[in-house]
């Protein structure tokens, strides 16, 4: 009986392993991270073909270490001596160096996991999913040779397995259980039985498919899972783990699948890396609004220090001379830059920032302060329509200026697509007004502009983390999904209207506080 460990590990679980390894200290190392792990290690150390063939006698096995390249009895030599006995034990290399294409070629031979010295940090970890697998198979494998004792007893664990079984022969569906009718979508066994192999598997997986079922049939035998996406009667596809075993029904060969559908794991998988891309991305931005943040406080002492200089030179000079009007110039030209740094300096703060009682007049100012240059170089006209009496909206100021900007931004890339310069309709229209919906009183802002507008089919991934149609250099795919969580997060909406080839519009909308400001 296990018990909990330190840390929620093990303590106590038998553990029986056969160490294919030449140094003593190597094997001592290995069998000390598994105690550690909370295994208790019964261990037996082998350096020859001869010592494990007589150890693989003296089995079972829970696990098998073995070094790649042993003179003795590499990894290789050794995963033949395994299969040779047709032996389901978990095999994992751990080994002082090994080529990448040394470990490919080991796990096509069926090792489970290749490791290097002296980077053991994945070493438990790895044998316990190696075990656990092993487990599962053994489960499995029971399931199938039960299945085969009786056809009643057959039956009813066909009927009530988790996994979709289906039988082929002679290159048609002769049986399907219940989780099958329900996972290719149909209502009835009666609707798939008679289809072929190639009505249910997708086209691209339909010559790996076929393969698998001309080596069963020639008599292969193990179980090893491969994916495969089946396609449903509505024609959408379910990706499946689906392992083979060849059969007899009425004296003619067939070919049972158990395939098990991973869907949701696939997806989960997906988002897990489209989460840690954004948290990638986020580190990115954080550096780069440290790094904008510094560059303004060094801007800020010396556009100070030229608009005191200019502030003696104008108190010093006649009225109304050439001098006071270069210094009031001077003085102008500086205050605006200070406002552009303040601007900067508030932009690069972040998430840092609470939410607060903010005018979207302030908002707008201080988002055309800093891209406005930007815009009048691309010789595009900009149209700003915002009242100043709009109620002050709770939120905080940098997300929604950061969505305004990235707004404007993807409505400059439309107009220089389709306007290499100058034109009348070169223009990006900035629109803010109150409205009420039910009841209530939101805030909506219109980004617009005539460019080239957006097509049916990008309207419906526009948002996605990470899709975008502009060139690699230039698009992360992250800048219209991350405004939309911004817009999210503060209860408003994103959304967007388009007429392909001639304009957008996004707006977006954000609830004014009901109780008038007060927290």
């Amino acid at each position: 009986m296990a018990f909990a460990g330190v840390n929620g590990l093990p303590m106590n679980k038998p553990l029986r392993v056969l160490l294919v390894e030449g140094s003593e200290a190597d094997a001592a190392l290995l069998e000390q991270e598994l105690r550690t792990a909370g295994y208790d290690v019964t261990s037996a150390r082998v350096a020859s073909a001869e010592e494990m063939r007589a150890a693989l006698e003296r089995g079972p096995w829970d696990l098998i270490v073995s070094d790649h390249d042993l003179p003795g009895c590499d990894a290789p030599a050794a995963l033949e001596l395994v299969h040779a006995r047709d032996l389901d034990v978990p095999f994992i290399i751990v080994s002082g160096a090994i080529g990448e294409e040394q470990a490919v070629a080991a796990m096509k031979a069926g090792a489970h996991d290749c490791l290097v010295k002296g980077r053991l940090a994945r070493f438990v970890p790895a044998v316990k999913r190696a075990l656990s697998e092993a487990q599962q198979r053994r489960q499995r494998k029971k399931a199938e040779e039960a299945l085969r004792e009786s056809e009643d007893r057959y039956r009813l664990l066909v009927e009530e397995s988790p996994d979709a079984i289906v039988i082929y022969q002679d290159g048609n569906l002769v049986f399907v259980n219940s989780t099958g009718v329900r996972q290719l979508g149909a209502r009835t066994q009666a609707e798939l039985l008679g289809r072929r192999v190639a009505d249910v598997i997708h086209p691209d997986d339909y010559p790996l498919a076929m393969e698998r079922i001309r080596r069963r049939l020639a008599g292969e035998t193990g179980v090893y899972p491969a994916e495969v996406r089946y396609v449903r009667l509505d024609g959408t596809t379910v990706a499946m783990e689906v392992s083979a075993t060849p059969i007899v029904i009425g004296g003619r060969p067939a070919v049972q699948f158990i395939a098990r559908d991973i869907t949701e794991r696939r997806q989960a998988e997906e988002a897990q890396v489209k989460l840690e891309a954004q948290l990638v991305q986020a580190q990115k931005l954080e550096a780069i609004g440290t790094l904008a943040s510094g560059v303004a406080h060094e801007i800020n002492n010396p556009i100070n220090g030229v608009m005191n200089y200019a502030q003696l030179i104008l108190d010093q000079s006649p009225s109304g001379s050439r001098t006071a009007t270069f210094a009031r110039e001077i003085i102008r030209e500086t205050e605006r830059v200070a406002t552009i740094v303040r601007n900067l300096l508030q932009f690069a703060r972040q998430d840092n920032q609470g939410q607060g009682l903010v005018s979207l007049v302030d908002i707008v100012r201080s988002s055309l302060s800093l891209i406005q240059t930007v815009i009048r170089l691309d010789q595009i006209i900009l149209a700003v329509e915002v009242p100043e009496d709009l109620p002050p909206l709770r939120c905080r100021s940098q997300q929604i200026q950061q969505v305004l900007m990235n707004l404007i931004a993807n409505a400059r890339d439309a107009l220089n697509a389709r306007y290499a310069g100058a034109h009348a309709d070169k223009i990006i229209r900035l629109v803010a007004e109150r409205v009420e919906r039910e009841g209530r009183l939101w805030v909506r802002t219109v980004v617009e502009d005539h460019g080239i507008g957006v097509t049916e089919a990008v309207r419906h991934r526009l948002f996605d983390p990470f899709f975008t149609t502009k060139p690699r250099d230039q698009g992360t795919g992250l800048g219209l999904s991350i405004s939309r969580s911004i817009v999210k997060e503060h209860h408003g909406e994103l959304s967007l209207v388009s007429a392909p080839g001639q304009w957008t519009r996004f707006q977006f909308e954000l609830p004014v506080c009901e109780d008038g400001g007060r927290t």
